[in-house]
C-alpha cells in the first residue's frame, strides 16, 4: 500500500501541478515542464523508485508531452562533465587496484600520535585527503573496518562511557570527513559538477571555473570546515589527556605496506600526481604579481581542452600502460565497475535543466523571486545557505542540485548579482548535510553499525550544519 502511493504521488502531484501553473500562466508547455520537474523532485524525495530510474523520465515524458525530441533529449545524457566523473573513477580504481589508498593513510596516520584526539584527527585527515579524489562512499567503505577496530579496542585507562564516546567521535568523524572531502575538488562529489555543466551552460561569458579556480574557494571552505568538526567532536566526546591502547595502536598496522612501492605502484602514483597537476595548470593563472601561462595555450586550439579531456587521456594511459604481471596499470574489469546509474542521474539532472530552461519556466519562477529583493546581497546568500543545507537533509545532494539550480539562475537574472555568490552557496550547502542518516550516504553507512546514536547524528549535524551555514556564507562573500 505505501509502494504504491510512493509511485502514485508522482504523477499525481505532476497533474495537480501541471493544472495550477496553466491556471496561472496560460502557458500549456510551461506548465506540463512544471509539472514533470515537480513528478521527478516528488519520487526523489519519496525515493518512489531507483534515483537512477526517475533520472531517465525526461527521455519518456519531454517528447510525450511535446517539450523536446528524443534527438534533442538524448544528448544530454552524453554531457563532457559526464566524462570528467568517469575519469576520475577511472583514476580512482586505479589507485585502489595498486593499494596507493593504504599508503596514503598510514603516512597520515603514522604522525597523528598516539592521543585521542591525534588519532580523530588521523582519521579525518585521512578521509577528507581520499575522498577529494575518490568517492565519499568508497574512502569511507575503505576506511570503516580499521576504524571500527580503532573505536573496540579503546583508549588506555578508560573506562565504558568514555571508550564508548571515542568509538563515536571516530564513526561521525569518518563519515563528516568524507563529505567535507568531496566538496574540495570538482572530482570530489557529483553536485561539483553539476554546477559546473549549469555554469559553462548559463554563463558562457563569465569566468570560466576550473579545477584551480574552484579549489580556491572551495579548499579553503572544506579545510575550515575540517578543523571546526574535529573541534565539535572533540568537545561533545573526547576528555583531554586521554591516549589510545597499545591494542588499539595494531590496528594502524591495517594501513600499512612494509614493501617497497614497485615500479607499477611507481607509475600509478606519478599518473595520480600528473593528473592533479595538469588540472590545476590547464588555465592561466594570475597571482597579482605572478602571471602563469597555462600549458593549453602550448595547443593552436586551448579553448577545446577540457578539464573531462584530461581525465580520459590519463584514464587512457592507465588502460594502455603495461604492468609488471603481463597485463595493464587499468584493467577492463576495472571500468566494467562504473557505477552506471550516477551517469544516468547526471543526464537526467541537464535534461531536467534544459527543461525548465528552454520553456521559460526558471524565467517565471524568477519573476516571483523579487520579494527577496528586500535582503541585502549577503543576508540572500545566507538564507540559500540556510535552505539549501536543510533541504539536503531530507533528499540526495545530487537531486537537490538539480532541483534547485534552474530555480537559483533566476534570481540571479533577477537581482542582477554576480552568478558565482549565489551558486556556490547552492552546491557547496548541497553537501553539508549531517544531521540525519539519510542525508548521505556515509551518514548512512555509519548508522548502519549500530554504534551511533541518533541523538548524537543530529545534536553534532545540527552544530556542523550551523557551521557550515556561516563558513560557507562567509567565505564565498569575501572570495567574490
Amino acid at each position: 500500500m505505501l509502494k504504491a502511493l510512493k509511485l502514485s504521488s508522482g504523477p499525481l502531484s505532476s497533474i495537480l501541478v501541471t493544472y495550477l501553473l496553466y491556471q496561472e500562466t496560460g502557458d500549456y508547455q510551461m506548465a506540463r515542464m512544471g509539472g514533470i520537474a515537480v513528478w521527478m523532485a516528488t519520487w526523489w524525495i519519496l525515493e518512489s523508485v531507483s534515483l537512477y530510474l526517475t533520472a531517465l523520465l525526461p527521455l519518456v515524458l519531454f517528447p510525450f508531452t511535446g517539450i523536446m525530441s528524443m534527438q534533442e533529449t538524448a544528448p544530454l545524457y552524453t554531457h563532457e562533465i559526464i566524462f570528467l566523473f568517469l575519469g576520475g573513477f577511472l583514476l580512482a580504481f586505479s589507485v585502489e587496484r595498486w593499494n596507493l589508498h593504504r599508503r596514503m593513510a598510514w603516512a597520515i596516520l603514522k604522525f597523528t600520535g598516539e592521543s585521542a584526539l591525534g588519532v580523530l584527527t588521523g582519521v579525518m585527515l585521512t578521509a577528507w585527503f581520499l575522498s577529494m579524489w575518490m568517492s565519499n562512499i568508497a574512502t569511507l567503505l575503505m576506511l570503516i573496518p580499521a576504524v571500527k577496530g580503532l573505536g573496540e579496542t579503546g583508549l588506555k585507562d578508560a573506562d565504558d562511557t568514555r571508550n564508548w564516546k571515542f568509538n563515536t567521535a571516530l564513526l561521525l568523524g569518518l563519515a563528516y570527513a568524507c563529505s567535507l572531502g568531496g566538496i574540495a575538488t570538482l572530482v570530489g562529489t557529483a553536485p561539483n559538477m553539476i554546477f559546473l555543466a549549469f555554469y559553462e551552460k548559463h554563463f558562457p561569458e563569465s569566468n570560466p571555473v576550473t579545477f584551480l579556480s574552484w579549489m580556491k574557494t572551495a579548499l579553503p571552505i572544506s579545510a575550515l570546515m575540517l578543523m571546526t568538526c574535529i573541534g565539535i567532536l572533540n568537545a561533545m566526546f573526547l576528555k583531554p589527556g586521554l591516549q589510545l591502547s597499545k591494542t588499539g595502536l595494531l590496528e594502524f598496522e591495517v594501513f600499512k605496506d612494509s614493501k617497497p612501492m614497485s615500479r607499477d605502484e611507481k607509475w600509478v602514483g606519478g599518473i595520480f600526481v600528473a593528473t592533479i597537476l595538469l588540472w590545476c595548470f590547464r588555465e592561466d593563472i594570475d597571482l597579482g604579481g605572478v602571471y602563469i601561462p597555462g600549458w593549453s595555450r602550448l595547443l593552436p586550439w586551448p579553448e577545446m581542452i577540457k578539464d573531462s579531456t584530461v581525465a580520459m587521456l590519463m584514464a587512457f594511459v592507465l588502460l594502455m600502460l603495461p604492468d609488471q604481471k603481463g597485463s595493464t596499470l587499468l584493467t577492463w574489469k576495472e571500468v566494467q565497475s562504473i557505477p552506471l546509474g550516477i551517469l544516468f542521474l547526471f543526464g537526467g539532472g541537464f535534461a531536467l535543466a534544459e527543461g525548465i530552461q528552454s520553456t521559460g519556466l526558471s524565467d517565471w519562477l524568477g519573476s516571483h523571486l523579487h520579494n527577496l529583493k528586500v535582503f541585502s546581497p549577503f543576508m540572500i546568500i545566507v538564507l540559500l545557505s540556510v535552505f539549501m543545507t536543510f533541504f539536503t537533509e531530507l533528499t540526495s545532494n545530487t537531486a537537490a542540485t538539480y532541483i534547485i539550480l534552474p530555480i537559483v539562475l533566476s534570481l540571479v537574472q533577477s537581482l542582477n548579482m554576480p552568478p558565482l555568490q549565489l551558486l556556490l552557496p547552492v552546491v557547496l550547502s548541497a553537501s553539508m548535510a549531517f544531521m540525519l542518516p539519510i542525508a548521505t550516504p556515509p551518514n548512512t553507512v555509519i548508522f548502519a553499525t549500530e554504534k551511533i546514536r541518533m541523538r548524537d547524528m543530529i545534536v553534532a549535524g545540527l552544530w556542523m550544519n550551523l557551521a557550515g551555514v556561516i563558513i560557507i556564507s562567509g567565505l564565498v562573500w569575501l572570495i567574490h
